[in-house]
């Protein structure tokens, strides 16, 4: 089922700080979710948003009055009719609700939200989320200034509306203090979205005007109309100190001045979200000869390369702020808001800002002077706490993942959260779900293709210089798996796909490691990164030819054999395969021979192989004892995903689960890799996904330790837990088939009809599956 995400708050025309973040949202989101997400923009300027927005983005017309009344009266309308048969349908004709009503989430995208003392605003701050509630649409306010919530009737709305949502995400200590007072827990901290908004490093707008040998300085100013507004009613001539500090800056420095407008409507609007007019007045008050005036609509990017152009730069608008930061411009800020401060406190700049109250010209001109003076420290230290910013902006993105995967798959049932809370929450640290989109992977993937992805990335951006990995190769003999380094990332997709005969790649591994210099990647079953870790451990003088340890989900391994005997039952000549894959194709899928002569034959591989591999025939013993399903000693590691949905689903995914920092630094290359489709799940999810194979490392390896001896094999288990009595059934079933399938009755047995196995096997899951 294909996500449908509705966003509230910004818009593409305007305010191009809301653009930015609206942008931003929507590109991260688009890298982590399905390619066929559906994004829905509800527009107070519809017909400029159209020709603005990106592409793939619907936009919705919810202009200002049908939004504050039409909306809410409509969503309550259908509340009260929605158990009448034939009458709750009658609100959803109204085209803006049904859209919203088929949304999976609403993410509210409001600058600042829920303040004292801004009434009208607090009404439409209301009406941007309450429809969405009514209908049962989960909320995600996306990282934005909240309170104070001093005065009566913004507290009670704050208190009503706010703990009805989904997710709110503050932007700064301020926020969060004022979320605390106000009992709310359903709220993390996180940096503003336009954090992930990317710009053009190589822009020269300013350059094209301004020759560098002409000036020392270019100072750039985004004034706001808000704060304008604000100054009027304080008392302060805002524009009339600004301009006057500036021209004596410039006159003393030489420096060119840049007046742009940050939010922009054009001239035949007044709005607080239109700056026009007021970078108008100040560049008649400014001197012209040294003075550039930017009106043109400018889209967010572009704004962010003038601004990364600018020696320093003087903020109203918040966003402005925000791209001089990430531009490592120095900024001074004049702020009407907490907002400003608490993003500039992030950096340590909080000297910088020059709030309501304090704007004057003796303190502006001291501010700027310091500022220029200061500006190459002041752009180290932005530039040295960027990064740790960026990532707190991003955990928005992944948390609306989140929540719409949580959405896109069931509930995990009551055995997955015991398993998962009792063996693996101190464990597991990230866990995603996605796919590559690279053709050539896909072709020769029995899953997703995120390992081969991600050997491919690491070997393409120099983090490693090869792979260790396991192949199939074809001898005289038939299929022989051996161990291999791929040294070429265009190489990775040719050795992709499942080998479930076991073979000796603990010594190929450790023979190439000591034999070869380099860094190298490796992937291997669960214990076999156990042994490799230990050796390494041993051996200092290979610890720095190992990269990232990359494990694979292991049910169990089988012993070659059994591929033997089933090309046996399926008459073909050893000598006659050209290639063979254990498993292609969406969920079970099939195993594939392709002969010399070209043709070719498929196997459904859950009546054949896979249903062998199931019964446990010819397991290798050493499996019956062991409980790491999830190779735990890796730092990251790869497996199929069995939830039910994915049988609708058309791209067979493969889940990944980190266990280190190298882990989580997989999973981000992953997310930003152009040719992974990737987004992030409760870790909950890879024990619900593999429930069955996680019973059989833990309760079943305890009883089967148990009952060991009755069928004179050597099983043991250190874990501490009590088998139940569907575990000694299925330990009973399971032992009794590997020991007659190793008796003469072999023969007859691997010749029965799938159908008369397959009974006995599925009984053995259903004991596994409780």
């Amino acid at each position: 089922m294909t996500p449908t995400i509705s966003i509230i708050g910004a818009t593409y025309a305007g305010n191009k700080g809301a653009a930015g973040m609206l942008t931003a949202a929507i590109l991260k989101l688009k890298k982590q979710l399905p390619k066929d997400t559906s994004y829905r923009v509800f527009s107070l300027y519809p017909e400029k948003d159209r020709l603005l927005k990106q592409a793939g983005v619907e936009i919705v017309s919810l202009r200002l009055l049908p939004l504050v009344l039409v909306m809410p009266l409509l969503a309550f309308l259908f509340v009260l009719l929605r158990h009448i048969p034939g009458f709750r349908k009658i609100p959803l004709r109204y085209q803006p609700l049904r859209a919203l009503a088929e949304s999976d989430i609403l993410l509210d995208l409001s600058g600042i939200s829920f303040v004292d003392g801004r009434v009208l605003t607090l009404v439409y701050n209301v009406c941007c989320v309450l429809p969405a509630l009514l209908v049962h649409v989960p909320v995600v306010k996306m990282s934005q200034a909240l309170g104070p919530f001093n005065s009566f009737l913004n507290r009670r709305l704050a208190k009503i509306v706010l703990s009805r949502i989904e997710l709110i995400f503050a932007r700064g200590t301020g926020t969060s203090e004022y979320l605390r007072e106000l009992g709310l827990v359903n709220w993390k901290q996180s940096a503003d979205l336009a954090f992930l908004l990317d710009h053009n490093e190589n822009s020269d707008t300013l350059e094209a005007l301004i020759q560098k040998a002409e000036r020392s300085v270019i100072i750039g100013v985004s004034p706001s109309q808000v704060l304008e507004t604000y100054c009027i009613k304080a008392g302060h001539d805002y524009l009339g100190e600004l301009s006057s500090v500036i021209n004596s800056v410039a006159d003393r420095t030489g420096a060119h001045v840049v007046i742009l407008a940050h939010s922009n409507l054009g001239a035949g609007s007044r709005s607080r979200n239109n700056d026009y007019h007021v970078c108008m007045k100040l560049y008649e008050l400014c001197q012209k000869q040294n003075t550039i005036l930017l009106l043109d609509d400018r889209s967010p990017e572009e704004l962010r390369s003038i601004i990364s152009e600018c020696d320093v730069f003087i903020a109203s608008r918040f966003h402005s702020m925000i791209s001089a930061i990430y531009t490592h411009v120095p900024v001074m800020v004049t702020s009407w808001s907490h907002k400003y401060l608490e993003v500039m406190a992030e950096f340590g700049l909080d000297n910088y800002v020059a709030e309501l109250q304090d704007i004057t010209e003796e303190s502006l001109a001291e501010m700027l002077t310091s500022i220029i003076d200061n500006r190459f420290v002041i752009s180290q230290k932005m530039k040295e706490r960027l990064p740790e910013v960026c990532e707190s902006a991003r955990i928005q993105i992944d948390e609306v993942v989140k929540l719409l995967s949580s959405r896109r798959y069931p509930k995990p049932g009551g055995t997955a959260k015991k398993l998962y809370e009792q063996l693996y929450s101190s464990v597991f640290r990230t866990c995603a779900l996605g796919h590559s989109s690279s053709e050539s992977i896909k072709q020769f993937c029995a899953s997703g293709g995120l390992v081969s992805a991600l050997l491919s990335e690491r070997m393409a951006n120099g983090s490693s210089d090869g792979a260790l990995v396991a192949n199939l190769r074809i001898t005289e003999e038939g299929p022989v798996p051996e161990t291999i380094l791929v040294e070429r990332s265009m190489d990775v997709y040719k050795y992709a796909g499942s080998i479930y005969s076991d073979f000796n790649h603990v010594d190929g591994i450790l023979n190439i490691l000591n034999g070869k210099k380099g860094r190298f990647d490796i992937v291997a079953l669960p214990c076999q990164i156990r042994m490799i870790k230990k050796y390494v451990d041993s051996n200092e003088h290979i610890a720095d030819r190992t990269g990232l340890y990359i494990g694979l989900w292991c049910g169990h391994a089988t012993e070659r054999k059994l591929l033997l005997d089933l090309l046996k039952k399926w008459h073909v000549s050893l000598s006659t395969i050209k290639s063979f894959r254990y498993r292609k194709g969406h969920w079970r899928g099939y195993s594939e021979i392709q002969f010399q002569d070209d043709s070719c034959l498929k196997k459904r591989f859950s009546r054949n192989y896979g249903l062998f591999q199931n019964l446990y025939v010819d397991c290798s013993q050493r499996c019956f004892s062991c409980s790491d399903h999830f190779a735990e000693k890796a730092d990251i590691s790869f497996g199929d995903c069995w939830l039910r949905t994915q049988k609708r689903e058309k791209q067979k995914e493969t889940m990944a689960l980190s266990f280190s920092d190298k882990g989580d630094d997989a999973i981000r290359l992953l997310e930003k890799s152009d040719s992974v489709r990737i987004s992030r799940l409760d870790p909950v999810f890879a024990v619900q996904a593999q429930k069955r194979a996680v019973i059989w490392h833990t309760f079943n390896t305890k009883a089967r330790s148990k009952l060991a001896g009755i069928f004179k094999l050597n099983i043991h288990s250190n874990l501490e837990i009590t088998p139940r009595i569907n575990d000694y059934l299925a330990a009973i079933m399971i032992l009794a088939a590997y020991r007659v399938f190793n008796s003469r009755m072999r023969f007859v047995l691997l010749r029965l009809p799938w159908w008369v196995l397959y009974p006995f096997m599925a009984v053995q899951k259903l004991m596994l599956n409780r």
